[in-house]
């Protein structure tokens, strides 16, 4: 468990940085499940230049978007029973999977640079 936010985006991308390393002695340590939160982050990061040279794409995006975070409130809340919990759940959710989509793809470019 981590304390502050702060910590908790830092430990999921080292987490992410380190399944790519723990690759390079176990190739079989990447599987597809691994690689959706980089699939997530990509879709976060692609929203931006969506919005401004593709805006019926942003309206998808942001469709999609929003009922992904509809889904993760409404399992907190039938999980936990507390509005509180699912807001947080929601803001974790977005820097756990975005933080280690981050890790997992920057380690993969230093990796193909290193050779």
């Amino acid at each position: 468990r981590k304390n502050t936010l702060s910590s908790f985006a830092k430990q999921a991308f080292s987490f992410g940085r380190n399944r790519v390393n723990v690759s390079r002695f176990h190739p079989e340590a990447i599987k597809v499940v691994h690689l959706l939160p980089s699939a997530f982050t990509c879709f976060i990061l692609a929203m931006v230049p969506a919005a401004i040279f593709f805006p019926n794409l942003f309206l998808l995006q942001t469709g999609v978007f929003c009922l992904w975070l509809t889904l993760v409130f409404l399992n907190s809340i039938i999980r936990y029973h507390s509005i509180r919990v699912a807001l947080l759940s929601l803001i974790t959710s977005i820097t756990q999977l975005f933080c280690y989509g981050i890790g997992l793809i920057a380690e993969l470019v230093i990796k193909s640079f290193k050779g």
